[in-house]
């Protein structure tokens, strides 16, 4: 009896045992199980953080667009100049909303950059320069380096307007110039190849026309979409129809053709009207 009883206690104690770890089988399951899980999770995880970075970067654009009013307000209603010749010098960056050139890795960190700049003053926080989508570090393409300060440009517009062409279509030194303020944009997202300057060149495009030219490239961080603020004190997220709207050709150049036509006639649509 006793020889019997030792031999249920050496089977429980054994039995108990296996029971202290999984099997290679079960973590394999369990692993799979986690992996699939995530596989479910992650698209809508991304789809949130795209979501929550196109409200901040629509923020900050309304923080800079509420920074131009306020200067134009104290300055008899004159517009801070926009540099979109990418040539001005350290001695001229107090001259515009903001100047020095983001393709240039000696200034494209330098804060000084947007200090000196006249609507720094009315918001002196340097993140609203930037969108938090904007991956650009100092010597980008290469990933390398402090992030660069700036994603954000201003129109042409409140500059030559060379590219409109100005001789063709109007430009505007004073707020009460603009003709439509909820449809004239000041700010945009930049695509990171595309800026330079603090301007951002626009090519009109007549209604009827069938082909449109990309000259500077729009950002397309947020699903396809990029953040504008307007005149009159609005901002909001537009997404672009096309994909080589916002993806410029290695090297860089512009592009022209139909597939481009139906964002920019809605982009030619918000940045002036004809003389």
């Amino acid at each position: 009896m006793d020889w019997l009883k030792g031999k249920f206690m050496k089977l429980r104690r054994k039995s108990h045992h296996s029971r202290d770890g999984f099997t290679l089988i079960e973590l394999l399951v369990v692993i799979a199980i986690i992996a699939i899980l995530a596989s479910m999770l992650f698209p809508a995880l991304s789809k949130a953080k795209t979501k929550a970075q196109g409200i901040k970067c629509m923020n900050n654009e309304k923080q800079l667009q509420l920074a131009w009013i306020m200067y134009a307000q104290d300055n008899n209603e004159y517009i801070a100049p926009v540099d979109d010749t990418g040539t001005s010098a350290p001695s001229d960056w107090g001259k515009y909303w903001c100047a020095g050139s983001m393709n240039d890795p000696n200034s494209n960190t330098n804060l000084n950059i947007l200090q000196n700049g006249l609507l720094f003053k009315y918001t002196p926080n340097p993140a609203v320069y930037k969108c938090p989508a904007d991956p650009a570090l100092q010597y980008f393409p290469a990933m390398k380096g402090p992030p660069r300060l700036r994603s954000m440009s201003a129109s042409q517009v409140f500059s030559q307007g060379a590219w409109l062409p100005a001789s063709q279509y109007r430009v505007y030194k004073k707020t009460p110039d603009i003709v439509q303020p909820d449809h004239t944009w000041v700010f945009i997202d930049e695509e990171p190849h595309s800026i330079n300057d603090g301007g951002f060149a626009v090519q009109m495009m007549p209604p009827t026309s069938k082909t449109g030219t990309v000259v500077d490239y729009p950002a397309g961080y947020h699903n396809n979409a990029c953040g504008l603020s307007f005149a009159d004190g609005h901002a909001e997220i537009h997404k672009w129809l096309s994909r080589n709207t916002y993806t410029p050709p290695n090297p860089i150049s512009s592009h022209s053709g139909t597939d481009v036509a139906n964002d920019m006639r809605w982009l030619s649509s918000v940045t002036t009207v004809p003389k």
